[in-house]
């Protein structure tokens, strides 16, 4: 053996220890880990099978790429592919590739949402997270463990290191081992990481958002979602497309996160929580129009005012409701202003919904019953809100 190899191993067996120095040393991402990431692609490609989902993966892409450059490896560049599959779940490999089940897709709700599953698994490819799995897996020897890490650390036994011929050179990673250690991270992956390596991926991954143009608040309403699909569904083992655990955990340290750095915790702007919405309210021949929020009726419009139409009113309506709740509106912030005429409902102090006689006509109640029936029709929709993110 030689002295290179002896220090090698030294350093190998040294990284075996402290995790922590695997992820201080290591450079960008080396050809055995993009081989690595290779074999594993193709285990999971070959078992579950890619959507036919092009713009949402280039979507996925682009912001993946967007984030990179923001963190500790932004040399990586990130490839991002949709697995034919209903379950929510996300993983990365090594080398940059990165994977969304077609459920999780379908379920974040921007963007922002997006990234904040982009931050928190390139926070995984940062930190070396899948070498944690490959120590993990009972199946590797550990002569084959000291060869990936010493691979990934100081370069050794890459592919342009191979001797002629194909075969594997003393001390490296060749195809076979590729393939079994490909085979363990796809296990691994999908099975989860542990909660320290999540919550600092949560937290590395709050770092990247708040850098960049996305919103931190996201990585809170990823897991909020998370949080209540763990309590919603019943106690069974889920196989290899376990989620991560402890989301109740990671969604209070996300919080205490949050707000040590005074970012506001305003979900709207990166979800689809609460929005008003102006529709017809009844058949062809009657002009009357509604404001829906949380898929409840709030107040319809029923008489022309000024020149607008009942379905302008209601467009001009939920149009300022909407640009309310970007600022973050509460159900406490509304107030009633009766004058005379007609009744106005306030948000935050702003003028938001406007009731006319005419309009209570329509609803064959009083103008002052209208008023509040509307103002409890708020408040509910408010609180289904509310309710909607408990557990």
């Amino acid at each position: 053996m030689t002295i290179r190899r002896l220090s090698l191993v030294a350093i190998a067996a040294a990284l075996l220890s402290f995790p922590a120095l695997v992820r201080a040393n290591a450079e960008s991402p080396a050809q055995v880990e993009t081989e690595i990431g290779r074999k594993a692609a193709a285990e999971i490609e070959k078992t579950y099978g890619l959507a036919d989902m092009p713009d949402q993966a280039a979507r996925l892409t682009r912001i993946a790429n967007e984030l990179a450059p923001l963190t500790a490896r932004p040399d990586v560049t990130y490839t991002c592919k949709i697995l034919e599959r209903e379950e929510l779940n996300a993983l990365s490999l090594p080398g940059g590739t990165i994977y969304f089940t077609m459920g999780l897709v379908k379920a974040l709700e921007s963007d922002h949402e997006m990234a904040a599953v982009l931050a928190h698994e390139i926070a995984h490819n940062v930190n070396h997270d899948s070498l944690e799995l490959i120590k993990r897996d009972k199946r590797l020897s550990k002569q084959m463990i000291l060869a990936v890490l010493a691979a990934v650390v100081v370069g050794e036994g890459m592919e342009s290191d191979r001797p002629a011929g194909g075969g594997r050179r003393s001390g490296g990673v060749g195809p076979a081992e590729a393939l079994v250690i490909g085979q363990a991270i796809k296990l691994g992956l999908l099975n989860g990481y542990t909660l320290e390596a999540e919550r600092r991926a949560d937290g590395d991954g709050l770092d990247t958002l708040r850098k960049s143009r996305y919103s931190p608040v996201a990585m809170l309403t990823v897991m909020e979602g998370l949080m209540r699909l763990e309590a919603g569904r019943p106690a069974r083992e889920l196989g290899i497309f376990q989620t991560h655990p402890y989301p109740r955990e990671r969604v209070r340290i996300i919080e205490q996160r949050l707000t040590e750095w005074g970012i506001p915790i305003n979900r709207r702007p990166v979800t689809k929580s609460l929005t008003a919405t102006a529709e017809r309210a009844c058949a062809e021949g009657c002009e009357a129009a509604q404001i829906t929020m949380a898929e409840l009726a709030i107040f319809q419009p029923a008489v022309a005012i000024e020149g607008k139409s009942p379905m302008r009113r209601a467009q001009a309506t939920a149009e300022t409701i909407n640009d309310l709740l970007m600022q973050n509106l509460q159900a406490y912030q509304l107030r009633l202003r009766d004058e005379g005429g007609r009744i106005i409902i306030l948000g935050r102090g702003q003028p938001m919904i406007k009731i006319y006689p005419g309009d209570a006509e329509y609803a064959k109640i009083s103008l002052q019953a209208l008023a509040q029936k509307v103002m409890e029709n708020l408040k509910a929709a408010f609180w289904r809100e509310t309710v909607e993110r408990r557990v």
